[in-house]
């Protein structure tokens, strides 16, 4: 009896947190810093995989799973323990790779493709939910803090 009354009230209060989208176990800076390194790009494909506890976007997200365009998105990587994005950009002029950002965002404007994001819809864990993007971008930018 008492494991199911300890079930209930962990899952209540996941539900309220994650309701109210507390967030836990998160730094983020007061004021926003200027980024130490900015990349701009344009007509591009790119590859993100990573790990990231924010994922900003205007789609309609089924599951962890979104298929389409964008109008805009972003991850966001804060510097938390395994919060780390790998991206990869490459049109056919040439190709960069940007390895462990470990506080950055990575931002993309009129993205098509394919969005996958762990934490949609599962709630709160302490391990950062996976992500990976594979799409076309008109404009992306990184920023490293």
């Amino acid at each position: 009896m008492k494991m199911k009354t300890a079930i209930a009230l962990t899952v209540a209060i996941g539900l309220v947190i994650t309701t109210l989208n507390i967030p836990v176990g998160c730094s983020n800076p007061s004021n926003d810093p200027e980024p130490e390194e900015e990349y701009y790009f344009e007509d591009v494909n790119v590859l993100v995989i990573g790990r990231c506890r924010t994922i900003g976007s205007d789609g309609s997200w089924h599951g962890g799973v979104f298929i389409g365009k964008m109008a805009l998105t972003g991850l966001d990587s804060l510097d938390t323990p395994l919060e780390r994005l790998h991206v990869l950009v490459y049109n056919e002029s040439y190709t960069n790779l940007f390895s462990r950002i470990k506080l950055g965002v990575v931002g993309m404007l009129n993205a098509t493709g394919i969005f996958f994001w762990g934490s949609k819809g599962s709630g709160v864990s302490k391990i950062p939910p996976l992500a990976f993007v594979l799409c076309h971008a008109e404009k992306l930018w990184v920023n490293i803090y």
